[in-house]
């Protein structure tokens, strides 16, 4: 849907309120939140949207007068944010929900979907999501946790990767532990793929995590041929970007883990400002974490497109806690990790 046609049309709009920045990191009391919806502000007598949109962020003022949305430990002294809590062009802010935008069948119909594990998954259609998003350079990112591992999924990931489906991967120390103890040792939690326990194989993912300490690096391990295939190998080998967030119980953790909690959400902000889609499979604290900063929009020639994100996991819980922590555009497909990504890539290959 075109800019022009959501812009609002408000008599005599009122020009935004800012406040200012006392101390770093710190909004003032009255700012505007932002919200997962399309938000314009009047500023400057016309109706602004706001660079890098998420939810849960301040409306800062750029140079130039541009607006963009940052976090709030980003603020700085000085710096101007929009202040207001009304959303109806009263005080310059005005919020469109995508979800009441067309009709079911448009392209703001992938964001009707109740969740359910009885409700029939239409792959044909997602498959048909992933195609639009990919095309024009779009880059759709991936939150995997370790089910993908231990389910049988390295095979259905490394092909999407080798066929560009993957822009950006996320994840926990573990995705990237047991997938590199699967290529090492053909193990995940020392089980074999016919699910009998290797001889020390509780061993093999600490063994696997040192060996790759030693190397420095993911990258440097695949370099020096310790790592010959998998999901992280296929990401090194064709230069698709990963950020392993760590958590308090990881073992290591691998060198690439990112253990810093704000460093770590920087890293992953990277992608998700020009993510066109998003995919989570079995992992709610990663999900929820990329789902709040994914945007629910992107803005492409000036045609807002909504950005889906398909929510991957054996129960409802998973897809219910995005919805509630405001991912409102996620897709809920209820199914095991493994079931989901051969379907999926079973689909995709027939028109690749």
């Amino acid at each position: 849907m075109r800019i022009a046609e959501l812009e609002p049309r408000i008599n005599h709009p009122a020009e935004v309120h800012l406040a200012t920045v006392v101390r770093n990191g710190c909004f003032p009391p009255k700012s505007y939140l932002t919200t997962n919806q399309v938000e314009f502000f009047y500023r400057d007598g016309e109706w602004q949207l706001p660079l890098q949109p998420r939810m849960d962020g301040l409306v800062r003022t750029e140079q130039g007068e541009r607006l963009k949305v940052v976090e709030m430990n980003k603020l700085k002294e000085g710096e101007n944010v929009i202040e207001g809590s009304t959303e109806d062009g009263s005080e310059g802010i005005y919020v469109i929900n995508l979800k009441k935008v067309g009709d079911n069948g448009g392209q703001f119909g992938f964001m009707q979907s109740e969740i359910s594990r009885e409700r029939r998954v239409d792959y044909p259609h997602l498959a048909s999501v992933l195609r639009n998003s990919k095309k024009d350079n779009g880059k759709i990112v991936w939150v995997l946790g370790p089910a993908v591992v231990h389910s049988g999924g390295i095979e259905s990931v490394e092909w999407l990767i080798q066929n560009g489906y993957v822009g950006a991967l996320f994840g926990g120390n573990a995705i990237g532990v047991h997938d590199i103890e699967h290529a090492m040792f053909g193990t995940s939690l020392g089980l074999q793929d016919n699910l009998v326990p290797a001889k020390n194989g509780h061993r093999n993912h600490l063994e696997a995590i040192n060996l790759v300490r030693e190397c420095g690096s993911i990258k440097k391990a695949v370099e020096a041929g310790l790592i010959t295939h998998g999901i992280m190998f296929e990401c090194i080998r064709n230069n698709v970007p990963f950020v392993l967030a760590g958590s308090i119980r990881d073992d290591g953790p691998l060198p690439d883990t990112i253990t810093d909690n704000v460093e770590a959400q920087n890293a992953m902000r990277v992608h998700t400002i020009d993510a066109s889609a998003a995919v989570m499979i079995a992992t709610v604290l990663h999900s929820v974490a990329a789902g709040n900063m994914t945007p629910s929009y992107r803005v492409v020639n000036d045609d807002i497109q909504p950005i889906p994100i398909i929510s991957v996991d054996t129960s409802e819980f998973a897809s219910t806690k995005l919805v509630d922590r405001g991912s409102g555009q996620a897709y809920p497909v209820i199914t095991n990790a493994s079931n989901f990504l051969s379907l999926i890539v079973n689909e995709l290959a027939k028109k690749n």
